[in-house]
Order: structure tokens, then sequence, then C-alpha cells
């Protein structure tokens, strides 16, 4: 089927249908801008009518000594929080348990609760495990290293898990 206009005037048709696809489109996008303005409308309106507006009213001059008495206390909290605060926290004594492992000397798993800290891990032999122990003993951040015999004894992986006790 061979196309009966010439170039021209195919070009003038297509310009003509691009200009009114551009104009239905913009109509449309305007009106559905439109309705959706209108939908969202009353409950923005209805919002702003329900904010309370803050209202300031002045302090009378008799609750100074229940504010002086507020401050005091929230002074002691303080006070009591950064007492806690200066203390030791559990991540420092996991980190003094593993600085002192000897090379060789694999921690896989730590766990910790309050006052409890145990390090599983493995060794390629008992004798590494016994010397981790006894650096572990010898720190006084740790009150009791527990490290079973049979971690001691040879088993086949090397595998041990040790328990250690403080106050943290």
């Amino acid at each position: 089927m061979a196309n009966i206009l010439p170039p021209e005037a195919e070009r003038l048709v297509q310009r003509e249908y691009r200009a009114r696809f551009m104009l239905v489109g913009s109509v449309t996008l305007i009106l559905c801008s439109i309705f959706i303005s209108a939908a969202i409308l009353p409950t923005e309106i209805s919002a702003l009518l329900a904010t309370p507006t803050p209202q300031t009213t002045p302090t009378p001059p008799g609750d100074v000594a229940k504010d002086s008495a507020a401050i005091t206390q929230a002074q002691q909290i303080v006070s009591v929080l950064a007492t806690l605060d200066a203390s030791s926290s559990g991540p420092e004594f996991i980190a003094q348990a593993l600085a002192v492992r000897p090379s060789g000397v694999v921690v896989t798993e730590v766990s910790y609760s309050f006052g409890e800290i145990v390090l599983s891990g493995s060794a390629p032999s008992p004798d590494l495990v016994n010397s981790y122990s006894q650096a572990l003993q010898q720190n006084p951040a740790f009150t009791h290293v527990s490290l079973p015999l049979q971690a001691l004894l040879s088993s086949p992986s090397g595998a041990f898990t040790m328990t250690l006790t403080g106050n943290f």
C-alpha cells in the first residue's frame, strides 16, 4: 500500500497529531492534579484546625522550691550515673582476655553476661591452652578462671571452653 500524501504533508499531519497528543496529555495531568488536590484538601484543613496552639503560662513564683528540689534530685542521679559510667565495662574485660592470648590459640566465640565471660576456641596443643589459662589467672580483673580438665587432655580438635568470672 503506497502513501498518497507527499512528505511535507505527512510531516504536517504528524505535527498536528503530536500537538493534539501533548494538549490532551497536559489537560489530563492538570485535571488529575486538581482532583488529587480536592481529595487531599479537606484532610489538610482538618489537620490544621485540629492542631492545638501552644499556650505558654508564666511560672508562678511558688514553684521555685519544687524546681530547685527537682534540680537537686537530677544532679544526684547524674552523679550516680557518672560513677557507673566510670567503671569498666564488659568489652574492656573481653579485650584484656584476648590480649594475653598466645599465638596459635584461636578464640572463635565470646559470650558475655554480667559477671561472666565464656571463651571458646581451639589450640594446636594443650600446652598453649594451659599457658593461656595461666596468663588469665595472673590478671587481677578475673577472680576465677575455669578450664575443664578435658581441654587440657589431648583432644583431636584442640577445642576448649574457658569461663572467666569477675566484677564486670
